[in-house]
Parts: structure tokens; sequence; C-alpha cells
């Protein structure tokens, strides 16, 4: 049939076909014409109208096929299909489903949610109009479950899909009675009032917050009210926890109300009279079912607690306590099966011999590491297993929600880790896989929070974090024997199942990353002969290859973490780990290579002097070298194998013979060349490049250095970046054996990538060429002046140059001058400028420009000392010939170099007077100069302080116009990078500075005193024991608190600047947090701009530091902030 040339014709013909009295005709021709509308173009609205009216009568066809295939044909019509068209099928299904043939009932029903489902939003109100009322109408029969089961289905799609159109909501009440009628009513199916609890979840989505409270309260007073026998119970509390998931952060205050009410179906006394009643009347069959209606409703809160601990945190936190105990008490809940009392953990006793207790059955009680525990027969009609799952997954919430803090509460009030140990025991392996899942999950939670050095986004740790930390890790260490012992003896069982093995596994691979005492070796021999037997395939019918891969995964956990007590067992372990390697399973054999590349540092620092680790590095070698040559692997195998080599290589070279060495050596040169692995194949050799005691490479380093001369020319960026890492590796160690030819090459491409346009890979190519000049700077001059030095001049003319690519621009200048001739070096300062000019032509000139070639020219004059003097000359003759707006640029670059050159030498030494030529260029009529100068000051004032300083100094004390730009000074003179790590702590000199300093921050000019403040933030940054100045800030604004005046108000001001700065650029806030509730009173003060600026203070410490200021949150900045965002008259500001 070909629809795509008579597609009318072909439906003209499919339309008669529709309708034979044939069965199978009618069957084929709907197929058919489903295919073909699915290929062709959409009808016209005559022809929609006719197909649409005979599919839909074959919704009464006798046959069920037909009746399937009609219903899939016209739901993939519902996306294509006019409005009107939608309105006409969606009321005659809605009407079939609520009132029509009850033996089609389920076809109507299928239909009608095909068409919510893929009709357009545009149709939302027409289908929520169509078919809302027949459907409410459907649910208000009694009677008949599959109607108002088919009712609540099609509900519940239609609310999900158009739940936020405003006629869901006008209509809410309503159907919240209707399913609230059906729920909590003792005559309809079970089935059927899961489907109504589910539609009053999605409804609870739509309705607004006094509505969601009516129907919580009804829903609770129905759960008080409900009989045991009736099954209303169960029915509430699972809509409850519907509605939990679905809106629990709305719940808010009724999640109060609605905690107590399932706990009291969990009461922990409860379980001894559960089970004194089940072995008095386990026979009769009452008893049973009201037993496994409890079961439900217990299964149904755990689920419910489970939600309200996710999505409402703060509402649950006061009843955790009894949450806790209800988790507690139902894990042990197993009514038809009795333990050892004895079994239990015994309060005062040893904690070792506690978790020992915990785990060891006497005779008369329930084994639960005998073979019959995993290949017990259990009972279909015992349902208690579904409640203590309930119960750990609710536990497991909790253990993943919770901070530091309250896992110590976790492990220490709770005794959870106890508790957790003493159900690995647990007979139904559904529920010991959850039971360890959730003691992973607390040791991960665990050692996370031991392992961090830091608070959450925080830089400094408390002493009571610290604390907490060590407390963790003691949990752990004192459960360390019971936790082996558990695992271990499921390890050992022979008929222990695939995942039993792999849970206890887990846990083993997590406790061995936590910094216990001894760290694995303190427990490897206990499970490493389970371990060897495993990976010998002799572990028992359940070791499967998927328990062998996780076996293998632990082993390269205790590899990599182990010390002498896992290199013991290394001989015995790694025949088994290089035969992984020939498995068939690519998983297994990618695991392997993993693992085995953990073993060489382990045998170099880990094998006694005595004992040379050759034997083993042989064995290394043969199980990793056939993954290495093989072509036909899979990709994940050839990566191990090329990290696996190289650890080898880098490790143990000393160790392989020359024939080895150089046959890995050969075979990783091979995949260089492979397009597909030669990424990781290059970041290999630079692994190995970088190897100490270095690697001999002379057998493949010429055709590796070739081939990443060729991989700079291709396009993929990531593979050139490596390409010049791995180059600049291999230059420093080993360019003295590199070719020139192919150094000349190499350099070439690296010319070829330095451009404004990338900078990091400019700043990598860079660095090449600087190894390159320290290496041999006599064999490459002219390749370094063809290749490299013109594209770094065009360079640093780039207004984008910063960051670490202008450091290595600044060090290649710097280090071609100090290798080349004196006439060779003073090329580039031409050079440079001739950049300069060249930049401004056309153009206005970026000041970044000007800087980033003046600190270029500053370098290149101090890298040669003989002529810094003639540089300094006749850059103060261009700044004393120069001053006036035709040659100001010029005079800029002259004072912005001189500034930079100062802080690498002593530019008073060479020229006596030239802090006075400087400080004249401030009454400059070019602003640019004037900013130049400033600059220029302060930075030379760092070569030389006690020149420069009291110069600053005298002009501060004395009126001056420029205060500004001597404060500029001064702020860059502190805060050069030159001044790090110089000590200020000379009270003299801090005092000096102070005082000058400090008249300037009463000042009424907002620019001075913003100044004035860097000024006082750097040099507290500077005072390394972080007393004096801060000492000094505080007295003065304890002393200016709190009074009126425009002088207070200011100092109060400049004050809290000082220390915004101090916390965004200072290494150590130690001082800082220590003074910091003082500074913190500013936000109480009267004016805005004080309070705006110590905000922006609390801004800069959360962001920089949060440790400083997050106990102070609450009792000093919140109230404030409470206070501020109160609106009040003073806030208007008229303009």
């Amino acid at each position: 049939m070909n629809s795509s040339t008579l597609p009318v014709r072909d439906i003209k013909t499919l339309l008669e076909k529709i309708t034979n009295y044939d069965k199978d005709e009618r069957y084929m021709a709907t197929v058919d014409l489903g295919t073909l509308l699915s290929r062709s173009p959409p009808p016209d609205a005559a022809t929609e109208r006719r197909i649409v009216t005979a599919i839909r009568s074959r919704l009464d066809d006798p046959s069920n096929d037909v009746q399937s295939v009609a219903v899939k044909t016209l739901s993939g019509l519902f996306c294509r299909l006019h409005v009107s068209l939608i309105e006409d099928v969606a009321e005659r299904l809605a009407r079939d489903v609520s009132s029509g043939n009850a033996d089609l009932r389920d076809v109507y029903a299928i239909g009608l949610r095909g068409l919510v489902r893929d009709c357009s939003e545009s149709c939302g109100e027409t289908v929520v109009r169509t078919t809302l009322t027949p459907l409410l109408q459907g649910l208000r029969q009694g009677g008949d479950d599959f109607l108002r089961g088919a009712c609540c289905d099609v509900l519940a799609d239609l609310i999900e899909r158009f739940g936020k159109l405003p006629m869901i909501a006008e209509h809410a009440g309503d159907i919240s009675d209707v399913c609230l009628s059906v729920s909590l009513g003792t005559s309809s199916e079970e089935a059927v009032v899961r489907r109504a609890g589910a539609v009053l979840s999605k409804l609870s989505v739509c309705l607004d917050t006094n509505s969601l409270q009516e129907l919580i309260a009804r829903l609770s007073t129905g759960l008080e009210g409900a009989s045991e026998e009736s099954g209303v119970r169960n029915a509430a509390v699972r809509t409850m926890c519907g509605i939990g998931r679905a809106v629990g952060h709305r719940l808010g205050g009724d999640t109060g109300k609605v905690v107590p009410i399932f706990l009291t179906f969990c009461n922990p006394n409860d379980i001894d009279v559960r089970m004194d009643e089940s072995d008095d009347s386990g026979s009769e069959d009452g008893s049973h079912g009201n037993t496994q209606a409890m079961d439900e409703l217990r299964e149904s809160c755990f689920v419910g607690f489970e939600s309200f601990i996710q999505h409402c945190p703060e509402e649950t936190s006061p009843h955790l306590p009894d949450i806790l105990a209800s988790v507690l008490a139902y894990l042990k809940y197993d009514p038809n099966y009795f333990y050892d009392e004895d079994s239990g953990m015994e309060d005062g006793e040893d904690q070792s011999a506690e978790d020992d207790s915990a785990i060891e059955d006497d005779e008369d009680g329930y084994d639960a590491f005998s073979s019959a525990s995993f290949d017990d027969d259990d009972d279909d009609d015992d349902t208690s297993w579904k409640v203590r799952r309930a119960a750990l997954r609710c536990l497991l919430c909790l253990i993943k929600s919770e901070r530091a803090s309250t896992l110590e509460m976790l492990w220490e009030e709770y005794s959870i880790g106890k508790a957790l140990l003493s159900r690995f025991k647990e007979r139904e392996e559904n529920v010991r896989v959850d039971v360890m899942a959730c003691f992973t999950s607390l040791l991960c939670r665990t050692i996370d929070a031991a392992k961090s050095s830091e608070k959450e986004m925080e830089n400094v740790m408390t002493d009571e974090d610290e604390n907490i930390n060590n407390k963790l890790m003691q949990y752990i260490q004192t459960s360390l024997p019971v936790i082996v012992k558990c695992c271990g003896r499921h390890l050992s069982d022979k008929r222990a199942r695939e995942r039993t093995l792999s849970s206890s596994l887990e846990v083993l691979r997590t406790l061995a990353t936590g910094k216990t005492s001894d760290g694995p070796d303190g427990w490897v021999e206990q499970v490493m002969p389970s371990l060897l037997n495993m990976l010998k395939n002799e572990g028992g019918k359940h070791n499967t290859k998927s328990t062998k891969l996780d076996t293998i995964r632990l082993c390269r956990v205790l590899l990599e973490r182990g010390g002498d007590g896992v290199a013991k067992r290394l001989d015995g372990l790694l025949p088994l780990l290089c035969d992984a390697v020939g498995e068939d399973w690519y998983k297994i054999i990618a695991e392997a290579l993993r693992t085995l590349k953990a073993v060489p540092r382990l045998l170099l620092f880990h094998t006694p002097p005595d004992a040379a680790p050759t034997r083993s590095a042989l064995m290394l070698y043969a199980a990793i070298s056939p993954r290495l040559a093989a072509h036909d692997i899979d990709q994940e195998i050839k990566e191990c194998a090329l990290g696996a080599a190289g650890e080898l290589v880098c490790t143990l070279h000393s160790h392989l013979d020359e024939t080895a060495r150089d046959q890995v050596l050969n075979l990783l040169s091979d995949r260089l060349k492979n397009e597909t692995t030669r990424l990781r194949t290059l970041q290999t050799f630079g692994k190995v490049a970088a190897a100490e005691p270095p690697v001999d490479l002379g057998v493949v380093l010429h055709d590796v250095c070739g081939e990443i001369a060729g991989m700079l020319r291709q396009q993929n960026q990531n593979l050139r970046l490596v390409a010049l890492e791995v180059a600049n590796v291999l230059v420093k160690g080993h360019g003295k054996k590199i070719g020139v030819e192919v150094i000349e090459q190499m350099l070439m491409e690296c010319g070829n990538v330095i451009s404004g346009a990338d900078l990091h890979i400019s700043h990598l190519a860079l660095q090449v060429s600087i190894s390159v000049l320290q290496v041999s700077s006599d064999s490459f001059t002219v390749a370094i002046q063809n290749y490299i030095l013109p594209r770094a001049l065009v360079l640093s003319a780039s207004p984008l140059l910063h960051g670490a690519t202008l450091i290595s621009l600044l060090a290649f200048f710097s280090t071609y001058t100090v290798s080349h001739s004196e006439d060779s070096s003073q090329s580039i300062v031409p050079s440079l400028k001739s950049c300069l000019t060249v930049n401004a032509s056309g153009s206005q000139i970026s000041k970044v420009v000007v800087a980033n070639i003046a600190k270029c020219l500053a370098v290149t004059a101090a890298a040669n000392p003989r002529s810094c003097r003639l540089f300094v000359q006749n850059h103060m003759v261009i700044i004393c010939d120069s001053d006036n707006y035709k040659h100001g640029i010029e005079c800029q670059l002259a004072l912005l170099t001189l500034g930079e050159l100062g802080q690498l030498v002593d530019l008073h030494a060479i020229d006596p007077n030239i802090q006075k030529t400087i400080i004249a260029c401030l009454d400059s009529k070019n602003e640019e100069n004037k900013g130049a100068a400033a600059y220029a000051l302060g930075r030379a004032a760092a070569g030389n302080i006690e020149a420069f300083l009291p110069v600053i100094l005298d002009v501060l004390y004395v009126e001056h116009p420029n205060h500004y730009l001597i404060l500029t000074s001064l702020k860059e003179m502190l805060s050069s990078e030159s001044m790090v790590g110089q000590q200020l702590t000379n009270t003299i000199k801090l005092e000096t500075i102070l005082k000058p300093l400090f008249k300037f921050v009463t000042v009424e000019k907002k620019s001075v005193r913003a100044m004035c403040a860097e000024c006082l933030g750097a040099l507290a940054c500077l005072d390394v024991e972080g007393r004096y100045v801060l000492e000094f800030l505080v007295e003065q604004v304890q002393a200016q608190m709190g009074k009126e005046g425009d002088g207070n108000i200011r100092t109060c001001w400049t004050i809290a600047s000082a220390v915004k700065f101090v916390i965004t650029y200072s290494k150590s806030l130690d001082k800082v947090a220590e003074v910091m509730p003082t500074f913190l009173g500013l936000l109480n003060e009267k004016d805005l701009s004080v309070r705006a600026i110590a905000l922006q203070m609390v801004y800069a410490a959360i962001h920089h530091s949060p440790a400083i200021i997050s106990s102070l949150m609450k009792e000093l900045v919140l109230p404030s902030l409470y206070t501020v965002s109160l609106f009040a008259n003073f806030f208007i500001r008229w303009i």
C-alpha cells in the first residue's frame, strides 16, 4: 500500500473494511489504518471525523482483539485531532467508562487514559470539563469496585497532567470528598482504596493551604476513629504517606499532629505483646489476619516517617527520639523466630565483648550464620520482614539527612551501629542486605565527617568540630572487631548468597577507607583467607563473577590504603590478581588491572630492605603486557592497562630487566599512534617522564616527541593541552637527550598555538619554551627568535592577557633575557614598545595592555643588570619631558614600568631622587598619568620601604590636594606581592603608619575614606601576629559606637570597610574571629550607611570564611537582619 501517493483512497478502502463481518478483516484494517495515519500528513476535517467515528465504533466490537487495537489506533490520533473531535471522543469515552458496557469498561478506560496522556496542552480545559463530572459520578456509584477503580485511574492521570488548571482547583473539594468516602469507607476492595489514595496524593499538589490542612484533618479523624479490622487505618496511613511524598514541604505544623498518631501504631511495647499473641494463637486464621493487617499498617507508618524526615525535617525533629525508638525496636521484630536472649548486647560490658555476644548464638538459639540461614524456606504468610525493611529504610533516610553532630548522637545515645551489627544475622536476605546497606551508609557518613578537616563550607575548624570527628572515628575503631567478624562469617560461609556476599564486601571496602588506628593492616588477616578463596572460585555455589568483581574492588582499596600488613599477604594475593587479568569478563579484567596499578607503590614502600621486589615486578609485567599489546579489546581495558603499565614503569623500572622495560615503552609508543588511546597514553608518558629516579626513555624518546609535536597541530583542544603538558615534562627531564630537529619542530608548533584567543594553551606553550631555554639555550636561539619571540610580543599586546598566561609570558622574557646576549635582550624593549604603538593605531589603547607591557619591560630590564641603570635613566627622562597630553601614553608607560621594576630592584640605589620625581607627577594634568604615578610610587616603595615610606608618610602629614593618590600608593605598597611574608611586627613601624593614616577615617570625601580603609585592611593582613592593628581598630570602634556625630559615623564606616578587606584577603582569620562580636555591633547603629557596610562585612565573612561568623549568626546577626528587613519611614530616601 503506497500511503504517500494515495492516502485518501487508501483511507476510504480501509474505512470500508473496518466494518467487515470478518473480525480478522476488521482487525487488519484497523492496524493498517493506524500505520497509514502515523506516516501521512493529517487529513482534512471531514475525513478526520469519519476516521474517528469509525475507530470509535470498534470500541464496541465483539472481538477483544479488535477493541484493543482500536484503542491503540485512537491513542495515536489524540495528539493530532482537532479540539472539537477531542471533546467528542473524551465525552464518549468518559460516559462509557462511568455508565457504559461493564465488559468493555477496561477498554474505554485505557482509551481515556491515553487521551489524557497524549492530547496537547491546549486541549486541557476541554478534556477536564468533559470528563471530570462523569468520572465523579462513577466514583459515587457504590457496589461496583471495578468501575470506581477505573475512574480513580483516569482521575489520577487527569490531575497529574492538568492539575494546574483552575477547573481542577474549583472541583478539588468534590474530588477530595468522593475519594475520602472511598478511601475511608469499608465497602471497597483494597485495590480501589489504594487508587483513591493515589488520587488524593496527586490532588494535594493542587490544593491551597487551607484545603490541604482540611484534608489532613479528615484523614487524621478517620485514622483515629477506625477499627483495627476495617482496614481504614491502613488506607489513611498510606494516603498520608503519599501526600507527604508529594507535598511534604507544605505540611508544616500538620506533621506534628500526624507523627504522634503514627507512633501509636509503632509502639515498641507492642512487640512483645504481639509476639506472645502469635505464640498463643498462631493457628487461628483471625489472629493471623489481624497480625498481617498490623504489619501492613506498621510498614505504611515507617514509610510515612521516611517521607516526613526527608521532606519536612524541621517539623519532624522534635519526634526523632520516639521515631528512632520505634525503628530500633522494629528492626528486631520477627515474631515467627526466636533469638537467644544472650545474643543481645548487655550494658556495662566491654564494647568488644558486647559486639561479639551480639552475633554469638548458643545451641538453643537461631544461628544467624548457619547454612540454614541462607537456604531457609520462609513462610509465605510471614509479612514481618516488610516491617523490618521499612524501619531500615526510615533509618537510612535519617542517616543520610543528618550532620556530624547528629551522627555522634546516633552512635552514642542510640547505639545505631551496635543495633545494625546485631541484625547482620537477619534470616531474610532482602532485609539482611538492607541492614548492610544501612550500616555502609552510616560508615560512609561517619568517615566523611571524620575525614573533613573543615566544617561544611568553612575554612576553619573549631575545637568542638575536631572533638566530634575524633569521637566519630573512635566509634568506628571500637566497633571494628565486630564489623570484621560479622562480615568475615558471611564471607566464609559457602552457602552465603550472592547479594549477602556483595554487601559484606561493600561494608569492608567502606571500612578500609576510614582512618582507623592501624588501617586495613589491623584486620586484613581475618578476611584474607576468604578473599583468596573467592578469587580462586572456591567461595561456594553463590560465588559468581559479580562477587569476584566486588572482591577485586575490595583488594584494590586494601592495596591502596594498606601497609606492611597487606604487603605481607601479597605473595598469595598477587598471583590470583594476575590470573584475574586473563578472565573473559571485561569488568573483571579492567578492575584487576586497576588493582595491579596499586601494587608497585605498595611494593616500593613496604618491601623489607633485604628483599627486592624483582619477582613481583616481573609477574606484573607478564600480566599487564598482553593486555597492553592487544588491540581488539574493550576500551576500558586498554585504558586500565595503560595506567597499570605506567605505574609499573614509574615505580619499579629499576627492578625490571632492560628487555621488559623497553618492551613496555615500545608498547606505550605504539599506543600513542592509536587515535582511541593516544590521550591516555600521553598522560601515561607524562607520568613516566616525571618519575624519580628518572626512567631511561632513549628507546622511544625521539618517536614520542615527534608524535607530540604532530599532536599540537590537531584541532582536539584536550589533546593539545595534554600534549603541551607532557612536552614540558619531557623537555625538563630529558631535554638534553632529545634531538635538535625534534625540539625545533616542537618549538615551531608551540609558536603556532601562542595567541590571545586561547590563553591556557598559550600558557602551556610558553612553559615549554621556558624549559627549552633552561635546558639548552644556545642550541635553539634561532628557533626561539623565529617561532616563539614574535608570537610572545604579539601576545603581550592582547587586552585579554592575564593570570597564568601573563606570569608565563613574564617568565619567558626574563629567561630569554638571562640566557641570551646583551644585544639580543635589549632588542626586546623597543619591540615591546612598538607593539604598544601598533596596538594604539586607529583605536584607543587599553589600560590592561599598557599595564601588561610595562610588566614585560620591567622583567626584561631586571634580568639584565648591566643595562638596568641606563633603562631607568631613559624612562626618567620620558617622565620629566612628557608630562602633557600629547605624550601622555609614553609617560604612563614609563611610570608603570618603573613601578613594576621597583619591586624587582632598588630604584633608590639607582636614582636617589626618584621618589620626588614620581610624586611630582601626581600634579599632572593627565588623569591617567596621575593614577600611574600613584601606582608606581607604591610598587616601587615595596622594593625599598626604608627609602620610600618616610616620603609617603611626610606627604600624608601635610595638607596636599592628592591625598587620595598618596593613599593609593600606600595601599599598593602594603598589598604588593613583594610585601608578602615581610613581618611588620615592629610596633614603632606600625604606629608610624597608623598615626598619619588614621586621620583620614573621618574625612568627608567617601573615596578617600574607602582608600584609607583598604590601607588599614592591608596593614592588618601584613601584621603577622594579627594583634596590634586589629586591637587598635577594636579600641577605636568601641569608642565610637553608639555616638552621634558625623565624625563618629565616618569612623565606624571606615573601620567596617577595613575589616571587610581583611576578611576578603587575609590568609589567617583566627584573630579576626576573636574580635568579630565587637565589629558585629555595628549592625545595631542608627546610621544606615554604617549598617549597610556592616552587612557587606557579614556577607564577606559568609562567602570567604563562614567559620568566623557561624556561631554568632543566631545571637548577633539574625536579630539585626530581622530589624532591618522591617519597613520604616527612615528607610525612605528622598532625592
